[in-house]
């Protein structure tokens, strides 16, 4: 690592030397040469908010027409002939900072060390730029340097100010193996167009179609795009499908050179796939102690089929291996097939205690596992709508666990960004420990409660508090309020039983700290804006929890009058899909959408004349809301 630094070092010796002690530097002269549009715009963005300046930007044949001199430049460039993919170093000298990167953005990434390390910046959630400001800019740190540790550290988020959280984040992938739900598109291709029904799911009524779909719908080519077409299972035992997957791995450029090819079956449940007789024979026999309502033993099957693929990719290319995942169907490992080192995997948990994840890897690794990667659905369960749960240092544990395991590569967590602002900081320690996994929970924790300036001790005991009732109150309950919230979902479980785990008293308590943090002086407009946010949460919070616990119509209207007050969306949001109508404010709606979650007494499924599409849909209704679901004919 010491030759990265040096490069930086050595270019800088003649600008200026290096001063021993902390510099200061005048933010009114600040100019960026930088020829890379992203890295540019960031630095730009993030050194107006530290100047309270606009600082200009130009790129070097700009910066040539230019009188830069008494100007402090901020050069970003990249030399890969130095730098490897992603690497970045950088130094900050009295009369210039020079920030180097390798390929793969790394001249961003070390925009950011730089930006963190240097100038004490921070990025507690989307929208925030957090830092002292003044053009008076005091330098913590003079040089640094990072190389990633890991080929996948990603977390999935839309939105421009979302996707800007995730780079600074420092969110990337370099030779990673290509993975995701492969066969999409088959359906479209060759299940609509009639032209290889052999290489589709033999369903238990013996056809071979998308879940759900009669033939008047699955051959509408105009329906291929739907998700059960994109869902639909593969026939692992058919010889023309893995002909087809290996003529279309050569199409897109597969050739002596690959690494790996994408065999991740679609996003279909394990009830779903291929009843043929040659599938079945593929399988081990199933293991006990297992679900009817969660057949998640295929594994075997799908790593018959991989090595399957693998020996006629190798024809061409003999070093490649194939990823698939440990997910739904083949969520457990193999009891028969062994991985033998060729095969990457993508591990897909669906329960979340600390145990449950080490015991889930290895048990894979038992069977032979030696490269995988963490691709939890993770915050698809658990992004707590308007509940504070930090579960922080649980999920930071879990990733910290996972990096001791050899063969692990990284993690890519999937699902949208938080709601409530104490939840932030759970992505944001995971995603810490993925860029260094050498530092423990409380440096993380520690890093970003800086955000917070003069505050800082304040928020800690107010984030503490609900971590403490996470520790406490919710962790051992995992497995029962997962189980409640059926499909693993453990906000949806927490919510039904919110009254179980939270008090009124909690929110009155950490109120106090709030008005606490919010009472020093010295708080600049970004820090003071960021409490006052919260506090507003808070507040919303406070009303909506006592809407869910104690319904009525009086708390409802209260809850909708708040957040008409505040120019807030109220329930009627994507929540209500998973949650129900916990407030009632669907109830009170004139415009009401179907909700099945909270009166399930009240739902009745109407044959249409699919018997099968009917039969699946009342069982897994049945299961969901616990109830015997009548069905009528229309």
């Amino acid at each position: 690592m010491k030759t990265l630094k040096s490069v930086c070092v050595a270019a800088l010796v003649a600008v200026g030397a290096l001063s021993a002690s902390a510099l200061e530097l005048d933010g009114s002269k600040f100019v960026i040469v930088c020829d890379f549009p992203r890295a540019s715009q960031e630095l730009q963005e993030i050194l107006s908010t530290v100047t309270g300046l606009k600082v200009p930007a130009y790129t070097a044949v700009q910066a040539a027409k230019q009188d830069l001199s008494g100007k402090y430049v901020w050069r970003v460039t990249v030399d890969a002939g130095k730098f490897g993919k992603e690497e970045s170093a950088w130094t900050i000298g009295e009369k210039e900072a020079l920030i180097i990167g390798g390929p793969n953005h790394g001249e961003q990434g070390g925009v950011y060390d730089c930006m963190e390390a240097g100038l004490g910046v921070r990025f507690p959630w989307a929208g925030v730029i957090a830092c002292d400001i003044g053009t008076k800019v005091k330098v913590l740190k003079t040089s640094g340097e990072w190389r990633n540790p890991y080929r996948i550290r990603a977390i999935r988020m839309r939105g421009l100010e979302n996707s800007k959280w995730r780079w600074r984040m420092r969110d990337g992938k370099h030779d990673y193996p290509s993975y995701g739900h492969a066969f999409v598109d088959y359906w479209k291709r060759f299940g609509a167009t009639r032209q290889h029904p052999e290489y589709f799911a033999m369903r238990r009524d013996g056809k071979r179609l998308p879940i759900g779909w009669g033939e008047d719908t699955a051959y509408n080519v105009a329906a291929s795009d739907q998700k059960p077409s994109r869902y639909i299972s593969m026939c692992v035992s058919s010889e023309a499908f893995i002909d087809q997957i290996v003529a279309d791995w050569k199409s897109r450029g597969g050739g002596p050179d690959s690494i790996f090819i994408n065999l991740c079956e679609n996003d279909a449940s394990g009830g779903n796939v291929c009843h043929c007789p040659a599938c079945l024979a593929l399988d081990a026999p199933r293991p006990a102690n297992t679900a009817d309502w969660w057949p998640n033993w295929y594994a075997d099957r799908y790593v018959n089929f991989a090595h399957r693929v693998l020996k006629k990719v190798r024809e061409t290319a003999p070093n490649c291996k194939a990823v698939m995942y440990a997910y739904n169907a083949t969520e457990l490992p193999p009891s028969r097939e062994k991985l033998g080192g060729d095969i990457a995997i993508g591990m897909v948990p669906t329960i979340f205690t600390k145990k449950a994840v080490h015991d889930f890897v290895q048990a894979w690794k038992d069977r032979g596992m030696t490269t995988f990667f963490h691709r939890p659905n993770r915050r698809c369960y658990y992004s707590p709508h308007l509940l504070p749960v930090n579960f922080s240092k649980h999920f930071f544990e879990i990733i910290k666990d996972l990096t001791r395991f050899d063969g692990f590569i990284g993690a890519d967590w999937d699902g949208g960004a938080q709601q409530h602002r104490v939840n932030w900081i759970a992505d944001y320690v995971v995603m810490k420990c993925l860029q260094d996994p050498s530092k423990d929970y409380e440096y993380w924790e520690d890093h970003y409660l800086d955000a917070f300036g003069s505050a800082k001790e304040d928020m800690r005991a107010y984030y503490r508090y609900w971590r403490k009732l996470w520790d406490e109150r919710l962790e051992k309950d995992i497995a029962e309020l997962t189980a409640k919230g059926r499909y693993f979902h453990f906000v949806r479980g927490l919510t039904w039983n919110v009254d179980r785990y939270y008090t009124y008293e909690d929110f009155t308590k950490t109120e106090a700290l709030l008005k606490r943090a919010a009472a020093h002086t010295d708080l600049n407009p970004i820090r003071r804006k960021m409490i006052e946010t919260m506090m507003s949460e808070h507040e919303r919070m406070q009303v909506w929890i006592r809407t869910v616990v104690d319904r009525c119509e009086d708390n409802t209207a209260a809850y909708q009058k708040w957040c008409a007050e505040h120019g807030v969306e109220n329930d009627l949001s994507p929540f209500e899909k998973y949650s129900g109508d916990i407030t009632g404010v669907w109830r009170a709606s004139p415009n009401r959408w179907g909700n099945i979650w909270w009166e399930p007494e009240r739902v009745v499924i109407v044959d249409l004349g699919h018997p099968f599409a009917v039969s699946e849909l009342k069982k897994h209704l049945d299961w969901m809301l616990d109830v015997d679901i009548p069905v009528v004919k229309a």
